[in-house]
C-alpha cells in the first residue's frame, strides 16, 4: 500500500514523543501511552509492507509489553530500561534513513543503492532484481539493506555479460504474458545454474504459476502476494545459506 514520507515521519514522531514523556517522567500512564503509540506505528509498518522497519517496531513493541507482564513496573532495571533506549533510536534511526533515502531523486538513490554493496555483503547475501523497471523496488531493497541483503537492480533488457552468479535471482513478471514469463527464466536458468530464482507479479492464476516452475523458477508469487511474504522469504533463505558448514 502506498504512503507519503510525511505520513511516516509523522506517526514516527508521535512514538518518539511518547518516550521522551516517559523517560521525564516514568510512570504507568506514562508507560501505557508509549505502548499503545508503539503499537499503533508497528501496525501502520506491516499494513504498508515495511518489513523491516516492521521488526525492529515490533521487538520494541514486545520489550514494552514485557514490562506490562511485572505489573506495568516503571522501576524496572536500568539495564532494561537503557536497552529500551537503545531499540527506540535504532528504529528512529532506521524511519530517518528511509525517509531521506525516500526523498533523494531517483538517479541518487541509485548512487545509494551502489554505495551499499561495498559494505559488509557477501555473496551469500547478493541478490540480482531483474525487471523492467527500478522505482516499485525502491523501497523493498531498502529493506534488504537492513538486514544486510545487497540487492541490485539491472533492466531485463540490459543484463550484463559479466554478471557473476549471485546467492537469489529475483524476476520480476509484472505484465508480461505465461509464454514471455517462461522463456525469460529459461534463459536466467541457463545462465544462473546455482541460484535460488524467484519469480513475483505473476498473474494470479494456476497455469502462470505453474508454467514459471516449470520453467525453472524455485519460488513464485501472484500480484496479490505482500511484499513481506517475499521479503521473508530471501531472509529465510538468505539465513538458511549462513547455516550450511
Amino acid at each position: 500500500m502506498s504512503f507519503s514520507p510525511e505520513e511516516l515521519r509523522k506517526r514516527s514522531e508521535a512514538f518518539g514523543l511518547a518516550w521522551q514523556s516517559f523517560v521525564a517522567t516514568p510512570n504507568p500512564d506514562r508507560l501505557l501511552e508509549f505502548a499503545v503509540s508503539i503499537s499503533s506505528f508497528t501496525e501502520f509498518l506491516h499494513s504498508k509492507g515495511l518489513s523491516g522497519l516492521h521488526q525492529i517496531s515490533r521487538n520494541v513493541e514486545q520489550q514494552v509489553l514485557s514490562m506490562f507482564e511485572d505489573g506495568g513496573d516503571t522501576s524496572a532495571p536500568q539495564t532494561t530500561l537503557n536497552e529500551l533506549d537503545v531499540l527506540v533510536s535504532k528504529l528512529d534511526l532506521k524511519v530517518s534513513d528511509f525517509i531521506s533515502r525516500s526523498n533523494l531523486p531517483i538517479a541518487e538513490r541509485r548512487s545509494e543503492y551502489g554505495a551499499l554493496t561495498a559494505i559488509d555483503t557477501s555473496p551469500s547475501h547478493r541478490i540480482l532484481l531483474i525487471g523492467r523497471a527500478v522505482q516499485p523496488w525502491q523501497d523493498f531493497m531498502l529493506q534488504l539493506g537492513y538486514f544486510g541483503i545487497d540487492a541490485e537492480f539491472h533492466d531485463a533488457l540490459e543484463l550484463p555479460d559479466n554478471t557473476t552468479e549471485p546467492a537469489i535471482v529475483l524476476f520480476d513478471a509484472d505484465g508480461l504474458t505465461i509464454d514471455q514469463v517462461a522463456a525469460k527464466v529459461q534463459a536466467l536458468r541457463a545462465r544462473f545454474s546455482t541460484c535460488v530464482l524467484i519469480v513475483p507479479k505473476l498473474s494470479d492464476d494456476f497455469d502462470s504459476l505453474k508454467s514459471a516452475l516449470s520453467a525453472g523458477c524455485d519460488f513464485c508469487f501472484s500480484t496479490t502476494s505482500a511484499p513481506s511474504l517475499i521479503l521473508a522469504k530471501i531472509i529465510d533463505i538468505c539465513s538458511s545459506v549462513e547455516e550450511e558448514p
